[in-house]
């Protein structure tokens, strides 16, 4: 929940109130002679509302017919900072007191940041825009991630997985990731041996190279994607239905990547078969 949820039941704009019972977002609708709603959304206690709630609560409260409450909000934050700013230095005081001011500190200039940010109207739809993106980005990053990620018992098939989605990322997203190019086998061949100098083995940098990639690519599509308008789990569907075919264009192609991992694959397996030894002859 990131700005002022709607209400539940009617759909409506909601208020935050508080009472001994506790805090809670109650629908504006509520005390409506005609029949008002009921909807509530209780928070617990150690909710922490966001800049951005904290912003347009501070808009309702100030801005309405009083803009001069909102600049004097906004310097008695500013006063609150200066003077717990001055006490947190003093000398006397224990590291629990200190501890207690630094966390108040805090509190207040998130206040402040957000006063700041209610007088400025297209600031907030901005901030809304962000985090509704940042949580889609994220949800993406999470989606594409587990089922996904390289596993060092399954270094082809996690191979084939990285090129399927950089496959996927070049035609939806319109990327250009670095795995598809037409690299040598002899360049890529090269590039992990100079990495593998430092004492770690092929296979250690191939399945480390894995994962960064994954990493790169991952945070490619969930970005492209939070910026669509398609919700995350139509556009994670999409992909997986999409997934097999995307598997059977990279064992086609058989790109340069795809050869070089089966390469060293099969010379570490050769590197670690015990050969049998001869038969004696009568």
């Amino acid at each position: 929940m990131t700005g002022i949820p709607r209400c539940p039941e009617c759909h409506g704009p909601m208020h935050l109130d508080s009472s001994a019972y506790g805090r809670a977002w109650v629908c504006d609708r509520r005390a409506d002679v005609s029949g008002g709603c009921q909807g509530t959304v209780h928070l617990c206690g150690d909710d922490e509302l966001t800049e951005l709630q904290l912003a347009e609560l501070i808009a309702q409260q100030s801005l309405d017919n009083a803009p001069e409450t909102s600049r004097k909000t906004h310097l008695s934050y500013r006063e609150v900072i200066d003077a717990l700013a001055t006490i947190a230095m003093n000398g006397y005081l224990s590291d629990q007191q200190r501890g207690v001011l630094q966390k108040a500190l805090g509190i207040v200039e998130r206040l402040d940041d957000a006063a700041e940010l209610s007088k400025n109207p297209a600031g907030l739809q901005k901030k809304a825009a962000d985090e509704a993106m940042e949580q889609r980005f994220q949800q993406a990053m999470g989606l594409l991630g587990p089922s996904l990620a390289p596993d060092p018992m399954r270094l082809e098939a996690s191979a084939i997985d990285l090129l399927a989605l950089a496959l996927f990322g070049a035609e939806a997203c319109s990327l250009g990731p670095e795995i598809l190019t037409e690299h040598s086998i002899e360049t890529l061949d090269n590039d992990l041996r100079r990495r593998s100098s430092e004492g770690d083995s092929l296979l250690d940098v191939l399945f480390a190279d894995l994962v960064a990639l994954h990493q790169r690519l991952r945070e490619s599509v969930a970005r492209a994607w939070s910026a669509r308008f398609e919700s995350i789990e139509d556009l994670h569907g999409g992909f997986i239905e999409a997934l097999p075919g995307l598997r059977e264009r990279i064992l086609t192609t058989s790109p340069a990547y795809l050869q070089q991992a089966r390469r060293l694959i099969d010379e570490d397996t050769s590197d670690n078969v015990v050969p049998l030894a001869p038969r004696r002859t009568q």
